[in-house]
């Protein structure tokens, strides 16, 4: 995605790019086929780990594709459903886990297709359904979304054992805090569209505890939304562009918590996080314009609620990297519920 930003968004459609975008199609075509094959392999041959590792590694890579790609509109859902069925053996019918345990590799695989799945979530009223479901799991079940995040994050220490260097565990260690943000921001994002979906009308009751939930991590994660506004640049650390997206992903997270209250009882002014995005975005995107694609979301929820030219210029180059992205406001206002105040909506 990064060459194709390079290309996109400073040379704007050149050959290059082009080439590129044909070369990453037949790439696809074929992929689609091996993951057919690997299908075929599993069902008729005894499971192997390395075997699950590879299926649910395909099945990420080709849906991170299909992101990208307007031309695979709805193929990801058909691939959500399958990864649906391939999981029913690892879940007792009361939805408990089963003495089957997904590998390692496929359990990090399966949490980044959740990601995935709710990052589009507010874009398309198809997706969003699948996180959902591992949303609303026991969090101490293995397969749930919570107990995903606290396995992979450990994950590639219990792979490599002592062979894992002291400068990976230090860097995972470091990461650590701005993940964890973010994963509680995604999980908050889904249940926020689950109750601008829902048509019981226990919504404003759930609305407050979810918004009690985002003041709550608010606190404990203070020093990385400060780190955020204050740091000048990233320094050259990939650990900032993770505290910027959280960071960015946290207040978006607010403006729209705001917007579903419709009793206007949540203390809460947008307009001190509409200031804190558009700085910390200008900020970062002046460092490296390629990293626009992490802050898509909440610059969109950011342009539902003022007409700042810079920002629709940003979501415009974005939009050139993943264009089946939608905006959080207008998708929201179309779903049934809860109203949504969605002022100064593009």
């Amino acid at each position: 995605m990064e060459l194709r930003a390079r290309d996109l968004l400073e040379a704007g459609a050149s050959e290059r790019a082009s080439r590129l975008g044909a070369a990453a199609a037949v790439h696809y075509t074929q992929a689609l086929k091996d993951l057919s094959s690997l299908l075929d392999r599993i069902c008729q041959t005894p499971e192997q780990d390395c075997d699950i590792d590879a299926l649910f590694t395909m099945w990420f890579l080709i849906m991170r594709y299909e992101a990208c790609d307007s031309e695979t509109t709805g193929a990801s859902l058909l691939h959500l459903d399958g990864i649906r069925l391939f999981l029913r053996p690892y879940l007792r019918d009361d939805g408990q886990a089963t003495e089957k345990k997904l590998p390692c590799v496929a359990q990090a695989m399966l949490l980044y297709t959740l990601y995935l799945d709710a990052d589009s979530a507010t874009g398309n009223m198809n997706s969003g359904q699948f996180c959902l479901d591992f949303l609303s799991r026991d969090a101490h079940d293995y397969i749930s979304h919570e107990h995903l995040f606290l396995s992979v994050r450990s994950a590639l220490p219990k792979m490599w054992g002592e062979q894992y260097p002291i400068s990976e565990l230090l860097d995972d260690l470091e990461n650590y805090r701005p993940l964890r943000l973010y994963h509680l921001c995604q999980g908050s994002k889904l249940e926020l569209l689950r109750l601008a979906r829902s048509t019981t009308h226990g919504g404003y009751d759930d609305l407050k505890k979810l918004w009690r939930h985002v003041e709550s991590f608010g606190d404990e994660f203070a020093d990385i939304l400060l780190l955020a506004k204050k740091t000048p640049s990233s320094g050259g650390k990939r650990l900032m562009w993770t505290v910027y997206a959280a960071a960015l992903d946290f207040h978006a997270l607010q403006i729209l918590c705001s917007s579903l209250d419709t009793y206007n009882e949540t203390p809460f002014k947008p307009e001190p996080s509409l200031s804190y995005i558009f700085s910390v975005a200008t900020k970062a995107l002046e460092e490296d314009p390629r990293q626009v694609y992490r802050f898509m979301w909440s610059l969109s929820v950011a342009l539902s609620k003022t007409n700042q030219a810079w920002l629709s210029t940003q979501l415009a180059k974005a939009r050139v990297l993943l264009p089946r992205f939608g905006v959080p406001g207008l998708i929201l206002e179309q779903c049934v519920g809860l109203h949504v105040s969605n002022e100064g909506a593009q």
